[in-house]
């Protein structure tokens, strides 16, 4: 597959996008990094990554029949990667066929493939440096409207 966002790394958009409060910020990242009108293979993945979160949502509604939005919404939040894993098919090892490091499996637990003899991400400091003072700056943010309505209470 292309990268369709430049030379910004995948791992990048999932950031910005989480810090801008998206759900799904790992699917969402790959929708945007590679999915273009008439691309039918990547738009497919996509679609299919979309049903798989929403087989997972309500597989979670049946054993949690009482549970709220923001509990489903937490849930499918921490299956992202496996659901990335479970469309895209993995590379033997750790990296998600596509997605580079951004969407690495834990082989803690794994007798298949090294971390040891893995290559370190290639970071960008001033893009690392900037996502964190946005980071930063929103939480400060939440900090202080909390904080309002700590003293209206």
């Amino acid at each position: 597959m292309h990268h369709h966002t430049g030379s910004s790394p995948i791992i990048y958009t999932m950031e910005e996008l989480r810090i801008q409060g998206e759900q799904l910020p790992i699917i969402k990242g790959f929708e945007k990094t590679y999915v273009r009108a008439g691309d039918e293979d990547t738009t497919k993945k996509y679609n299919d990554m979309v049903d798989e979160v929403n087989k997972r949502k309500d597989a979670f509604k049946e054993q949690h029949p009482d549970a709220t939005e923001e509990q489903i919404m937490e849930s499918v939040q921490s299956q992202q990667i496996e659901v990335l894993g479970t469309v895209l098919k993995t590379h033997k090892g750790k990296e998600i066929k596509g997605m580079g490091r951004g969407g690495e499996r834990d082989l803690s637990h794994s007798s298949i493939g090294s971390t040891s003899n893995s290559r370190p991400p290639r970071v960008d400091e001033q893009q690392l440096q900037e996502v964190q003072q946005r980071y930063e700056q929103r939480l400060k943010e939440s900090k202080d409207r909390a904080q309002e309505q700590l003293i209206e209470v």
